[in-house]
């Protein structure tokens, strides 16, 4: 598998650095707002097609989580898929 859309590898960095494995979860809203706001609708859609791949391949969990103000999407990695992943970045940043 090979990244198309630098978003999404920024977004997973992200979570790599803020060590986001397993239990350890962040509010998807708040990851992706900050790496979305100059996209284009077509690089949007690029973005929407490989988060969901990583999803169902299970390299990131996704659950509903209580909040304050209701429910919300909160995203970790999958802690047993971590090595993949590193393995995955670092071949897209030796291609790039």
């Amino acid at each position: 598998m090979r990244f198309v859309n630098k978003v999404l590898v920024a977004v997973i960095r992200h979570l790599v650095e803020k060590k986001c494995y397993g239990n350890k979860h962040v509010p998807e809203e708040r990851v992706f707002k900050n790496f979305i706001r100059n996209l284009t609708k077509d690089d949007k859609r690029v973005l929407e097609k490989e988060y969901r791949k990583l999803l169902n391949e299970g390299y990131i969990y996704r659950m509903k989580k209580r909040t304050g103000s209701g429910e919300d999407w909160h995203i970790s990695l999958n802690p047993h898929m971590v090595g993949q992943l590193y393995t995955l970045l670092e071949k897209d940043n030796e291609e790039r």
